[in-house]
């Protein structure tokens, strides 16, 4: 209604009225207005902006509110076009897109939404519907606006927007497989890293049940299970096996948690799905490795440790709990609390410290250690010096006991030594046997020649006395180098030790106590009685130089198997049973710097001794397969173990018996012997026994006597000899001559035996040195026979 034009058309009949007509149009003119009035009281007060708008977007009227909107009063905006004053530029062409369409359609718009600049200078959000007024001709005079505030609601729906988009673009762009499922596990949602960990499309799973669709049946009712308590408002987190769309099965982590409607009800839950297939395949390898190297760290056959440089053992293995003497690892690591007390020497734990400091590892360090009862022994250690995570320095290593080792190792070094110092004494006895042939063969001729009476025949005689007290010598030292000839019989070691009783308590005297602790049904060895005599004689003379001034010296006897005892696993030998022997005495014992040289020939302490004692016991032991060493430490007495192979066999090459004979009865004798001036001699000495001889220094010469078959009845022999030596020529002989008569001389049995081939063989020979009354019975036995 066009209000203006409604008051002039009552005013102009109010004029042209008469009187009653006009007080009622004049009544009706003033109810009009009080309703305009309050019709603009609406519009004034009302909560939205009304403005009424030309076609250029000029603003021709506008009610207060623009004051309560945006701050501006109404009149600084009548007259102006709002759209490119206040809108925000991204808004002001639509608007005017809007308000010509009101024009040119003459229908209202509505539901344009812009931002408006207040006063401040801030935008706020508005909405709009635009009217067109038409005119009295049907045409749109104007456009009438109204305009409310949806600032608060249209920020919240940009906050839930922008909120949607970026939870939108996390689902789409994480790693993890995220699917949301209804009350009954329906799936109602995935985002696309899960279809790409399962190899599906949306379509092929929205819809289906979530658990048969991506796990294993094995694991689908822990599923459930999970469902359940998320129904009931509990998340969780779990691992189950999965599978993909070709049956490929996964490790699958899921963190789950419950999904609530508007009310507060549980509608269904989401989970959080990860592929943990190599996480797992890594885990279960560390599992796997770290289960072996536990079993290796608890099972090995070294003691594995790790300390602190503050002395506190942190961690160590059964092996090397054990090898102290404790039950359990627990046990030491709980009692050990300094560890250079477990060091005989506590400052090789300080020089350990330095040496790992400095160069960050140590191999084959060596140290001398107490067990737990106090007992002492060697281990060979191996470490390295590191910074743990929590920056402590720590020192980690193994040890290995080397106790038997180190002794083995100092028994073969000894061996060595008394190997090497055994070869040159059998050198020297067997040069030296040569010479005494010479002096005793001469000065045996200057003795025959001499008259009884005559003046230097005491002197030759002491000259022949010399001579064989040196043989007695040379016999001591080839019976160190097991070179020595030997008589073997089957020897019973108590029998022999009962019947020796009576010499060894003459020999200990009455300050010292002899107990004897033999046992029953003792093994038989193959020994020279008379060399084991010498062996147990030396045994108790030693002892009893220990025990001054008195003491008690305990003989005992006991069967052996090999496998028993450490020392005899080391032989290489066939045998399996041994005799064992223990002379133990309560004497001074034998400090740790002596007691590898026992056995060296000479070493003694004592000034009035020659140090072939314990010598002679070594050589004639190793002669006979055994094995003899001493355990004791100062100040503790000894004990001395002999272990002598039961029932074993011994070459059987011997002397054959000296004694008077008959001489020569122009037999002949062909002698080889390298030596020019022994063989001169002996030549000599045979041909005054009354034998023919013929001598060469060489053995193809005495083999061409042969050829030409001047064969002689006897064939003496050298056996050492440059060239062909006297085996071969023996050989040679035999196979030409198979019943030559032969007789061998050597310095020691080795020559005639397996260095030379003739092991087995029974050989006539006899020991250098000899004189012409010892050989002679000999020859007679051989040419005798």
């Amino acid at each position: 209604m066009d209000w203006m034009m409604y008051i002039e058309d009552i005013l102009q009949k109010v004029i042209n009225a008469d009187k009653d007509t006009r007080s009622k149009l004049i009544k009706e003119l003033s109810d009009k207005l009080a309703e305009c009035e309050k019709y603009k009281s609406y519009l004034e007060n009302a909560s939205d902006t009304i403005a009424e708008m030309d076609e250029s977007g000029t603003v021709i009227y506008t009610t207060n509110n623009w004051i309560r909107q945006l701050g501006y009063d109404p009149e600084d905006i009548k007259g102006k076009a709002i759209f490119h004053q206040f809108f925000h530029p991204d808004d002001a062409p639509k608007a005017e897109e809007y308000l010509q369409k009101a024009y040119k359609t003459k229908k209202t718009q509505t539901g344009f939404e812009y931002r408006i600049k207040n006063k401040q200078g801030q935008y706020r959000w508005h909405s709009a519907n635009l009217s067109p007024v038409l005119d009295d001709r049907g045409k749109v005079s104007s456009v009438v606006a109204i305009a409310h505030s949806i600032h608060d609601r249209k920020m919240a729906e940009l906050q839930l927007t922008e909120r949607e988009t970026l939870y939108r673009l996390l689902l789409n762009t994480m790693q993890e497989a995220v699917i949301m499922v209804d009350n009954n596990d329906i799936i109602k949602y995935v985002n696309p890293r899960c279809c790409q960990l399962f190899d599906v499309s949306p379509e092929e799973v929205m819809g289906k049940i979530g658990y048969e669709s991506f796990i294993i049946p094995e694991d689908q009712q822990i599923i459930q299970n999970q469902n359940r308590k998320r129904a009931r408002g509990l998340p969780d987190e779990y691992t189950v096996r999965g599978h993909k769309k070709d049956g490929t099965i996964i490790w699958l982590k899921i963190s789950g948690s419950p999904l609530y409607d508007e009310q507060g009800k549980a509608m269904g839950s989401v989970g959080i799905m990860t592929d943990i297939t190599e996480s797992k395949k890594a885990m279960d390898a560390l599992k796997r490795s770290e289960e072996k190297f536990r079993d290796l760290f608890d099972n090995s056959m070294a003691g594995v440790f790790q300390s602190s440089m503050q002395d506190r053992y942190l961690n160590v293995n059964k092996r090397f709990a054990t090898m102290f003497g404790y039950d359990s690892p627990e046990e030491m690591i709980n009692i050990v609390t300094d560890i250079k007390k477990l060091y005989v020497n506590p400052d090789e734990r300080e020089n350990l410290k330095e040496l790992l400091i400095r160069d960050g590892m140590v191999s084959n360090y060596e140290v001398e250690l107490y067990r737990k009862d106090g007992s002492r022994f060697w281990t060979s250690l191996a470490a390295r010096y590191r910074v743990s995570e929590e920056g402590v320095s720590v020192m980690e290593g193994a040890n290995i006991d080397i106790t038997e080792s180190k002794n083995l190792r100092e028994q073969l070094l000894s061996g060595q030594k008394m190997e090497a110092i055994g070869k040159l004494a059998a050198g020297v006895a067997h040069d030296f046997n040569n010479l005494l042939t010479l002096i005793l063969g001469y000065s045996e001729d200057i003795v025959e020649e001499l008259p009884p009476n005559s003046p230097v025949r005491e002197s030759a005689d002491e000259i022949v006395k010399a001579g064989l007290r040196a043989a007695t010598l040379t016999r001591e030292l080839l019976t160190f180098s097991k070179k020595q000839a030997v008589r073997c019989q089957d020897l019973d070691f108590n029998s022999l030790l009962n019947n020796l009783k009576s010499i060894f308590v003459r020999i200990l005297g009455d300050e010292i106590t002899l107990n004897y602790h033999l046992a029953d049904n003792i093994g038989v060895v193959k020994a020279d009685s008379t060399q084991m005599e010498q062996v147990l004689v030396n045994l108790v003379l030693n002892a009893r130089e220990a025990m001054a001034p008195g003491g008690i010296l305990r003989i005992k006897t006991r069967n052996e198997k090999k496998d028993s005892n450490r020392h005899l696993r080391q032989l290489d030998s066939p045998a399996e049973e041994y005799v064992h022997l223990v002379v133990s005495d309560t004497g001074m014992g034998i400090d740790k710097k002596n007691k590898h040289k026992i056995f060296e020939p000479f070493f003694t302490t004592k000034s009035d001794a020659r140090g072939l004692g314990l010598s002679t016991v070594w050589g004639t032991v190793q002669q006979y397969g055994g094995i003899v060493y001493a355990e004791s430490e100062a100040g503790k007495g000894c004990e001395m173990h002999i272990m002598i192979p039961a029932n074993a066999a011994e070459q059987d090459i011997r002397p054959l018996s000296l004694g008077k004979a008959d001489k020569g009865k122009e037999e002949s004798i062909l002698v080889v012997e390298d030596e020019i001036e022994l063989c001169r001699l002996i030549k000599k000495m045979l041909s005054n026994l009354g034998y023919k001889v013929m001598a060469t220094t060489k053995a193809r010469e005495a083999l061409d006597h042969f050829h030409n078959n001047h064969v002689p009845d006897l064939l003496l022999t050298d056996v050492m000899m440059p060239g062909m030596n006297g085996m071969q020529l023996i050989e040679a002989v035999k196979k030409l001559h198979p019943r030559q008569k032969i007789l061998v001389m050597s310095g020691y049995t080795d020559d005639i035996v397996s260095d030379h081939g003739l092991l087995g063989n029974i050989i006539p020979f006899i020991p250098k040195p000899f004189t012409a009354s010892q050989i002679n019975p000999i020859i007679r036995q051989i040419l005798d026979q």
